[in-house]
């Protein structure tokens, strides 16, 4: 469905996201077309800042999936993904950690 959506469907989305459930957006999460599409970034990136640890992890493994554009690099970058994505590192489990330090070297490069 998502991969038929138009600018004001993305545009729709993105104002009604920040009421959303963490249960929703870690599904919607899961079920973005990774097509690296910088609506679809900035989505992910906004559910970053949610404060969950869980669907920050899940943002992350996504987000690895995407393609490496200079855009895209200088999104996540002005948003301090890379950072918080450097600070939980330490935090976070082993698998988690394991996809953190994928997303960190293939963003780092």
């Amino acid at each position: 469905m998502l991969e038929s959506f138009n600018n004001a469907d993305w545009e729709q989305l993105k104002m009604e996201t920040p009421a959303k459930s963490l249960e929703w957006k870690s599904r919607l999460a899961y079920c973005v077309p990774i097509k690296s599409d910088l609506n679809e970034l900035e989505i992910m990136l906004s559910f970053a800042n949610c404060g969950d640890k869980e669907l920050f992890g899940i943002v992350v493994d996504t987000l690895r999936s995407f393609e490496i554009t200079e855009t895209n690099k200088e999104l996540i970058s002005q948003s301090n993904f890379i950072k918080q994505a450097q600070g939980e590192l330490a935090n976070s489990s082993k698998p988690v950690q394991i996809i953190l330090a994928d997303f960190l070297k293939k963003y780092n490069e």
